[in-house]
């Protein structure tokens, strides 16, 4: 079969006499600034977070905790230590008290609800 390239398919791979070849590292480096997706690195990283186990407090630490929930009042600040289910880590809100719910068994600081259950510790 012939075809129009004939003549040059056979000859040698051009190599420049003036110029040193680049390195692989430095050609990889050309395409290194280009995100395809915007976003998605931040995303992985996200997703990559190391989740925690939630944390079992003892009958003494619970006995605790319920004293200190018997102290809070609407508008005090405070500052609580609790587990966020939905994101698998312990977080640490300081603000506002403005609900404290003994029906639903939760509070409310700066529009954030924690369940009783979930909190770790109260400073």
């Amino acid at each position: 079969m012939s075809g129009q390239y004939d003549d040059i398919m056979d000859l040698p791979h051009h190599v420049s006499k003036n110029r040193p070849q680049m390195a692989l590292e430095e050609r990889a480096k050309q395409f290194s600034p280009f995100a395809a997706l915007k976003g998605y690195e931040e995303a992985i990283a996200s997703k990559q977070r190391i989740k925690e186990d939630e944390v079992l407090l003892t009958d003494y630490s619970k006995a605790l905790l319920d004293e200190k929930l018997k102290t809070l009042a609407k508008g005090m600040q405070t500052d609580i230590e609790y587990f966020d289910r939905d994101e698998r880590v312990s977080r640490r809100i300081q603000g506002k008290l403005t609900r404290i719910s003994p029906q639903t068994m939760s509070l409310q600081i700066d529009g954030i609800s924690i369940a009783f259950e979930d909190i770790i510790e109260i400073r």
